[in-house]
């Protein structure tokens, strides 16, 4: 989920009273690089088509990019990386997020127990392969900032029985930001959601109801 003033479990508050005076406006989110989920990725049919219609909407690649793969930059400093794989069926398909964590063997076994993630070794890297969206770690030593405020604020996974997770969660000692709820029937399809922080800053939207739709 992208920063936004009114995104559900952000930081933003209720909108003033009418009439009220209007408070200065809110500082913009500090970029996806430097937190702990510091970029996505997606897969294009064609990396050469994709770039040139970023290129004509504003947005050109960062330094380094090859005939396969590029970086850019978007308007609110997401970070994203495009991958090109030409046997895709559609011209862009979801692929991973790169975490950055203190420790990959600990980071791994986390996503493993509480979401079954499945972990993999690519090379000299370590994937949680988990339904819509894998997750890339990359080990590191310095310091790296938690998600909440920043432009990617948070993400998001759809669970089955939301409630006895999030009970096994609170008993485990995982940081539980806001308790299991009944969702409200302003975001339907969702009949439930919480939100959690891993212990490496990611803030993580937690719900139930996604999957049912047809």
């Amino acid at each position: 989920m992208f920063q936004n003033a009114g995104a559900r479990g952000g930081r933003g508050g209720a909108a003033p009273a009418a009439g009220a005076p209007a408070g200065p406006p809110a500082a913009a989110p500090g970029p996806s690089e430097g937190s702990s989920v510091e970029y996505l990725a997606f897969k294009v049919k064609s990396l050469k088509d994709t770039l040139a219609k970023l290129e004509a909407a504003g947005t050109k690649p960062i330094a380094g990019a090859t005939a396969t793969q590029a970086f850019v930059l978007a308007p609110n400093s997401v970070k994203v990386q495009l991958v090109e794989d030409t046997a895709l069926a559609t011209p862009i398909a979801s692929y991973e997020m790169l975490m950055k964590v203190s420790s990959v063997a600990e980071a791994s076994a986390w996503y493993e127990k509480w979401f079954g993630a499945r972990i993999v070794k690519q090379g000299q890297s370590t994937v949680a392969e988990i339904p819509g969206m894998n997750i890339r770690f990359s080990e590191t030593k310095d310091p790296v900032s938690g998600t909440q405020g920043r432009a990617i604020n948070h993400i998001g996974l759809e669970v089955k029985n939301l409630e006895a997770l999030m009970k096994k969660m609170t008993d485990g000692g995982v940081m539980v930001n806001r308790p299991y709820a009944a969702a409200p029937a302003t975001i339907a399809p969702l009949k439930s959601l919480g939100f959690i922080t891993d212990p490496w800053g990611t803030y993580i939207e937690l719900n139930e109801g996604f999957s049912e739709i047809p």
